[in-house]
């Protein structure tokens, strides 16, 4: 695997994808899913070698060790807090700055679905627009805990132990659809009877993610893709829904 990706451009920890390149319309295609209404503002790269050595080494010994990294691309909403400002910190998305009051515990939230955050209080909103953050993420061997939520769960540090090897943890844990207004499980189904609801994935390592991408976008008409306003969204989150317990402090929810 490269030490530094091929796209990375000078000496700047955060610069713009260019428009209709093929990482433009990868990551264009990725927020869109679901959303027709959807329209892209800004793609920025996030260029930082030190995170990005920490990650793929987390990379390497989970593919030799783990039985494979299981890469992928996940959102991240960080809620009241810039992801600019959230970025800035040395070890990026970290989970030990997590509230702790999530379904899950202290870690990282990442969804599926770009509903999911958008719908939820987890999107950051700046002068109109909303940003959100792309994070490449090693999720290895999965816990799967479906739509179990209970207290231990919400303890949760770390994710438990594989039955056929008490010496090894699960590497994240994977749980719903849930969704991000009402409590309870969702379809998880785009475009489905529940669009907004998303499988989650959480992280308890910040070396297994690395937050590559912060996308500021607008919902055109204002309109989720299902005939629902965003600002309806945004009032409906506060009333105790959603996985997550306070997205984005320093990473964490």
């Amino acid at each position: 695997m490269e030490a530094r990706p091929s796209e990375w451009v000078g000496d700047e920890h955060i610069a713009d994808v260019q428009p209709h390149s093929q990482e433009y319309c990868a990551i264009s295609s990725l927020l869109s899913r679901g959303l027709p209404a959807l329209r892209i503002n800004r793609i920025e790269r996030v260029q930082k070698p030190e995170q990005w050595e920490k990650y793929i080494d987390r990379v390497k010994v989970m593919n030799k060790y783990h039985g494979g990294a299981n890469e992928t691309l996940l959102l991240h909403g960080t809620g009241e807090h810039p992801p600019h400002d959230v970025l800035k910190h040395g070890d990026g998305l970290d989970p030990r700055f997590s509230t702790g009051k999530g379904f899950y515990g202290r870690g990282t939230y990442l969804a599926e679905s770009p509903a999911y955050p958008i719908a939820g209080r987890y999107v950051h909103h700046t002068k109109g627009k909303l940003q959100l953050v792309v994070v490449r993420a090693a999720l290895g061997v999965s816990q799967n805990l479906g739509f179990r939520v209970d207290d231990d769960t919400r303890e949760m540090t770390m994710p438990g132990q594989q039955p056929n090897n008490r010496d090894r943890h699960y590497d994240s844990v994977r749980a719903g659809p849930h969704r991000p207004y009402l409590s309870g499980p969702g379809s998880g189904s785009i475009g489905g009877d529940d669009p907004d609801s998303s499988i989650i994935h959480v992280v308890y390592q910040n070396n297994q993610m690395y937050p590559a991408y912060i996308v500021t976008f607008d919902m055109g008409g204002g309109d989720l893709g299902d005939g629902r306003s965003h600002k309806r969204a945004k009032n409906m989150s506060g009333n105790g829904g959603g996985v997550g317990g306070g997205a984005g402090r320093r990473g964490g929810g």
